[in-house]
């Protein structure tokens, strides 16, 4: 592989003031241009709270990040100031929630929210790009969907057009920080799916975090493992799943429904 797009190394965080606790502890894992990455482990793990540090997402001031570095294109994200991490949100680096619905403005058409992703360009221009990625997403009437508000659309649906809206501004990189745990788990397979085809297409890496061991064997090449702040076990998603080396991935892999 080439040099990583984005090089993770002893990232802690900690909550709080007096005295601080600190909730993760010397997180390190890189990812490649065009990887689909997974980061899993349970719930409270501490994978969302890493991912959402490296933009400086976490509340602040009872937030902060007390150690590490996290370097995109050579440039420590840790150590820009919200200005300088404005030029990159969305534009470098996109985000993917777990809550369509609140990732959504509800009042406004999903034609105005989609338009906003790519503002540099003309309308006109820009609704030929939208129509086109909607189609790629399996929207087989992008105008209907265009048209449309938020609550007219099913969770699928609507997670599928945050897709689109983070792979517009064709971002290096996606942190999709669990977009399906919202969704029935027929309906999971499809938006995963799309979100891989339509990463390989534009040649952008994915950041998946998740618990669900089930995804990461299908559909991510590494993963990370992290339990309790820390990362336990590192290694190509196939060799993690067939041959864990730690208790704790062991139990996960052994909670996949057969």
């Amino acid at each position: 592989m080439n040099e990583p797009i984005l090089s993770v190394e002893n990232v802690s965080v900690a909550f709080g003031v007096s005295p601080p606790k600190q909730v993760t502890f010397d997180v390190s894992f890189e990812i490649f241009p065009g990887e689909f990455f997974a980061l899993v482990g349970e719930s409270g793990s501490g994978k969302s709270v890493t991912s959402m540090s490296l933009l400086g997402l976490l509340p602040r001031p009872s937030a902060k990040v007390i150690s590490g570095s996290a370097k995109f294109h050579g440039m420590d994200l840790l150590k820009m100031s919200t200005k300088e991490l404005q030029q990159i949100r969305g534009k470098k680096i996109a985000v993917i929630f777990q809550e369509p619905m609140q990732a959504l403005d509800p009042v406004r058409t999903i034609k105005s929210q989609l338009l906003e992703a790519i503002p540099k360009i003309p309308p006109k221009e820009a609704l030929e790009k939208i129509r086109s990625f909607l189609k790629s997403a399996g929207f087989a009437d992008p105008e209907r969907v265009l048209n449309g508000y938020p609550c007219e659309m099913s969770g699928g649906m609507l997670q599928r057009i945050c897709i689109v809206m983070a792979l517009i501004p064709e971002p290096e990189l996606i942190i999709a920080d669990e977009p399906t745990t919202a969704l029935d788990v027929t309906v999971q397979a499809a938006v995963l799916a799309v979100l891989k085809r339509m990463a390989q297409e534009s040649k952008t890496a994915v950041l998946l975090i998740t618990h669900n061991m089930g995804l990461v064997a299908q559909y991510t090449e590494r993963v990370a493992v992290m339990h309790l702040g820390r990362i336990v076990e590192t290694g190509k998603s196939r060799d993690v799943i067939l041959q864990p080396q730690e208790a704790y991935t062991q139990k996960l892999i052994a909670a996949i429904p057969r």
